[in-house]
């Protein structure tokens, strides 16, 4: 099986199949967010026996993320046809209620893609905090169009999301990745009290901060970012410059800027996944890393137990993977009975994206 091949630890990371085409379809204009476009991905022989629409999570790259882009490939080597929308949004780091219109409008456009297979409901996939979207689409926007659905990383409560990111809860430390802190000050801007001119000096650097270390395993380590963020901050007023260096992380005041932060807020309301995910109609698969370190495995297993019958979900734990479908180079496991656990989950989550697509 192609998707086995290349999603497996025996396959490096890097290598990217041959023999698919990558294309681009316009996604027509909406009221909040104007026109978008979205990238698709197709075997180069025209044998597909199957459809995703892939949901991104929040990435300034979206589907040209080089992880993710490899991901679609793989699909596209395997057969699959893969529909990957630049939400707006999510390019700006944003949670923002506007997504909702977003994906509707771009899953219709999928809809009437010529590349997708007739006669039956395609399926749909998402990674981090897409799932709130691939969640709105199955549960309460398109249910009965919608003929398989994966959550791969996703979230059940957004506040529990940003305190673990923010290392300000008890599964924080020492598993978190550290470069995610500038996502949630990006999300919490409306709570800051501080002038609107360093406001927004402070996400201008934190923009140019995540466009220079996300993607780079090597900026995990403290010195290597805590640079990054040294030289932008010398470009900034010194209000400016403290509250940057505390959206990244780099403060004693880090947790405490943002709790005032989130206390201002309103409860954003839309971002609870639980009303949607109760009308969920199609098989759910919720795929999570063990080890992942932007949204830890506990929201996997609460989505597990919100899951409606209905949904016959499917909790699938994996250790070869992160918070990306990208597996470890090694599989990194020396008992017998551990590997063996592993490898049949692995051949769950390729035969959950595998129905999901060909339903």
């Amino acid at each position: 099986m192609d998707l086995g091949r290349w999603l497996g630890p025996w396959t490096d990371g890097d290598r990217v199949p041959g023999g698919v085409v990558r294309g681009e379809v316009a996604v027509g204009a909406g009221p909040a967010s104007g026109a978008m476009r979205a990238a698709t991905w197709l075997p180069a022989s025209g044998e597909v026996r199957g459809a995703l629409f892939v949901v991104p999570g929040l990435h300034p790259q979206g589907p040209d993320d080089p992880r993710f882009a490899r991901f679609l490939a793989v699909l596209a080597a395997s057969g699959i046809a893969a529909f990957s929308p630049y939400l707006p949004a999510f390019l700006r780091v944003r949670l923002e209620p506007s997504l909702l219109a977003d994906v509707e409008r771009a899953f219709a456009a999928f809809e009437a893609w010529p590349a997708r297979p007739r006669g039956r409901r395609p399926g749909v996939m998402s990674i981090s905090f897409g799932s709130r979207l691939a969640l709105h689409l199955a549960g309460v926007h398109a249910p009965d169009r919608v003929g398989g659905l994966v959550l791969f990383g996703g979230y059940s409560d957004w506040r529990e999301a940003m305190a673990f990111a923010l290392g300000d809860s008890a599964d924080s430390a020492p598993s978190r990745d550290p470069l995610n802190t500038p996502a949630v000050f990006l999300n919490l801007v409306e709570g800051l009290d501080v002038p609107a001119r360093d406001r927004g000096a402070a996400v201008d650097a934190w923009r140019r901060y995540i466009d220079a270390t996300w993607g780079r395993p090597e900026m995990k380590l403290s010195a290597a970012h805590a640079a990054v963020a040294a030289e932008l901050a010398a470009t900034l007023t010194p209000e400016a410059a403290d509250l940057f260096l505390s959206g990244c992380g780099l403060r004693p005041d880090t947790a405490t800027v943002a709790r005032a932060a989130l206390a201002r807020l309103d409860d954003r309301a839309w971002l609870d996944p639980r009303p949607a995910l109760a009308g969920v109609r199609a098989p759910l698969a919720i795929v999570h890393g063990a080890d992942d370190d932007v949204i830890p495995i506990a929201h996997a297993r609460a989505l597990h137990r919100l899951a409606p019958a209905t949904s016959r979900a499917k909790l699938l734990l994996t250790g070869l993977y992160g918070h990306t479908a990208h597996a470890a180079p090694a599989l990194g496991l020396r008992r017998a009975p551990a590997l063996a656990r592993e490898l049949r989950t692995m051949v769950g989550i390729l035969g959950a994206l595998s129905r999901a697509a060909a339903p």
